[in-house]
């Protein structure tokens, strides 16, 4: 029988464990809330409740899910557990920025100067070479100095000058910063290991390269194709952790590390996802006293949502956005629906994943 069965781990835990104790006590003995033995016995309860909720948490982390497979352990427990398999978690990594500098005249700009967004809590970039610029603009690297996706910030944010760099005018970005993935969370750590227990990788099945690619962080996904180009050809697909495909400094990354460990004689090759653009139009008609921005958001949020449910390989279906379309509060009715301009539905390719293109709701 577990301790759980024996009292409820819940607010009125005390309050079972002292009922439990002073029903104990002969009848003859005074057990009301004013008398010695409840005063006696009361400590010991909180006591008993304090070991009661430390042990039920024990217990708890004991396993990394529940029998419904939510996640129940946290952090270090996670950690430690699938450290005995040979797994780590993932870190996070450092976006990086192209940043075009203008001086007022020609200047050496160190390594490891900084520049930044002009946000309340900036994102500060770091340059790692020494870099000449000049009144017509030079283009330097910069790096993240905290990893994570917020900073891969959008193209013209990053214009501030941290430090002693009198003479730069200017400081952009012409493109957005990239790289830039969070650490791994507890849930997808905890998944990669049980997939990693349950799909048992060995001798270079699809698993194994599956696993190569995944412990690379950054890469939250592998779709692996044996034999997709012959006999000892692998195709090796990757998923980025923000859903797309990974830059190419990590495909790069992903196929070396799958080199160093392939068996002898495969051919393999790493690509990221492709990702295809899906427009849509239609004409709607409102029902009265509604607004079409307010209809555009509604349905461009409920189309982004559906886009990113459909997996590679999968069919983008027409009957499917309108059905999003006529969902939507204050649309009466719709026609003249496209999808790039078609009047049919879209099939993937197992190698594509679908991203939102333009949006175009008219009346």
């Amino acid at each position: 029988m577990a301790f759980t069965d024996v009292y409820e781990i819940n607010s009125d835990l005390f309050g079972q464990i002292l009922e439990s104790m002073l029903d104990r006590l002969p009848t003859n003995i005074d057990s009301r809330e004013s008398s010695v033995a409840y005063a006696l016995l009361a400590p010991i309860a909180a006591e008993l409740e304090r070991f009661y909720i430390e042990a039920a948490d024990e217990d708890r982390q004991s396993f990394l899910v529940d029998a419904e497979g939510n996640p129940t352990a946290a952090g270090d427990r996670i950690d430690r557990r699938v450290r005995e398999f040979g797994i780590t978690r993932k870190d996070g990594a450092l976006a990086t920025v192209s940043l075009k500098l203008v001086t007022e005249v020609p200047t050496l700009i160190p390594a490891y100067s900084q520049f930044a967004t002009s946000d309340s809590e900036p994102i500060v970039f770091e340059t790692q070479v020494d870099v000449m610029a000049t009144p017509t603009g030079a283009t330097v690297v910069a790096q993240a100095t905290e990893p994570g996706v917020l900073a891969n910030v959008a193209a013209g944010e990053v214009t501030t000058v941290l430090g002693d760099l009198a003479n730069v005018l200017t400081v952009t970005n012409l493109a957005p910063a990239t790289g830039g993935t969070d650490g791994e969370s507890d849930e997808d750590l905890i998944d990669r290991f049980l997939t990693y227990m349950q799909r048992q990788a060995t001798s270079g099945n699809a698993a194994h390269y599956e696993r190569w690619a995944t412990e690379i962080s950054g890469v939250r996904e592998a779709r692996v194709t044996p034999i997709w180009n012959g006999a000892g050809t692998v195709k090796v697909v990757l998923i980025a952790e923000t859903g797309g495909a990974p830059a190419a400094s990590k495909i790069t990354e992903v196929r070396d590390y799958i080199e160093s460990q392939r068996p002898i004689g495969a051919t393999v090759t790493v690509i990221g996802i492709q990702e295809r653009t899906i427009a849509v139009s239609a004409t709607v008609i409102l029902q009265p006293n509604v607004s079409l921005t307010a209809v555009r958001e509604a349905f461009t949020a409920a189309y982004l949502d559906y886009l990113a449910e459909v997996p590679s390989g999968g069919v983008i279906t027409l009957t499917r956005v309108g059905g999003l379309l006529i969902s939507i509060d204050g649309v009466a009715d719709y026609s003249n629906l496209r999808l790039n301009g078609g009047t049919t539905s879209i099939t993937l390719t197992s190698d594509e994943l679908a991203v939102a293109g333009a949006v175009t709701i008219n009346v």
